[in-house]
């Protein structure tokens, strides 16, 4: 992976709390690249669930056909994962 050198504006309290952590534990760079990475990876999941959200509003309910398609390979998965564990149903 490449790596980019930037420079940011960060208010000083907060700057001095992180670098007190890095010392502890990682150093500055690979505290900040992680906490980056973690905020990057909560936008993108907070995305995923608001498109879940608008596919399934509150109240959602599948119509009939696909709901009976769902429950059938529900349960041949159900069958599928039982004789891979020595059930014989």
């Amino acid at each position: 992976m490449s790596k980019r050198v930037i420079s940011l504006s960060i208010d000083s309290g907060l700057i001095g709390r992180a670098e007190q952590l890095a010392a502890e534990h990682e150093g500055r760079s690979a505290l900040f690249e992680r906490l980056i990475a973690e905020g990057v990876r909560a936008v993108e999941n907070a995305e995923i669930d608001a498109e879940y959200a608008r596919a399934f509003p509150p109240g959602f309910t599948w119509p009939a056909e696909q709901q009976r398609v769902r429950d059938g390979m529900r349960e041949l998965a159900a069958k599928h994962v039982g004789r891979r564990v020595g059930n014989s149903e």
